[in-house]
């Protein structure tokens, strides 16, 4: 039997993708269909110690025969 835990990584950077969807202020109109304080909405749940702890994801395999 094998158990697969899943954790969050706290040393990965945030993707490049959150950093140009994410704005500061939305009072622009070219910003409207960006993400209000995206990029520090995912950086501080990923800096959380709480979080880094927990886990996300739990597998359970057996491999062979009952």
């Amino acid at each position: 039997m094998y158990r697969l835990v899943g954790r969050l990584n706290a040393e990965k950077v945030v993707p490049v993708w959150v950093k140009h969807w994410s704005i500061q202020t939305d009072i622009k109109h070219e910003d409207a269909m960006k993400t209000l304080n995206l990029e520090t909405s995912l950086t501080g749940l990923a800096n959380n110690s709480l979080l880094k702890e927990q886990i996300v994801a739990e597998f359970c395999i057996r491999v062979g025969e009952d």
